[in-house]
């Protein structure tokens, strides 16, 4: 059975798999209440920028963050 997809709980949009990973390698707490950031959202609550974000998967994967396989 198909699960719906994870929406962000600010914008409603749709959780890529990659942003999935990295709000729960950065929230934990939340996500297990199914609270979960798009990247433009968790960039505006981090205060960064979302090509920061896009790196930080890019770094994690690299690691072999078993969050992105």
């Amino acid at each position: 059975m198909n699960r719906p997809p994870k929406k962000c709980r600010y914008c409603d949009a749709e959780i890529p798999k990659d942003a999935l990973g990295l709000n729960r390698k950065l929230f934990e707490r939340d996500t297990r209440r199914d609270l979960f950031m798009c990247l433009p959202c968790m960039a505006s609550f981090l205060e960064c920028v979302v090509e920061d974000l896009i790196e930080k998967i890019a770094d994690l994967k690299a690691e072999g963050c078993r969050l992105f396989s």
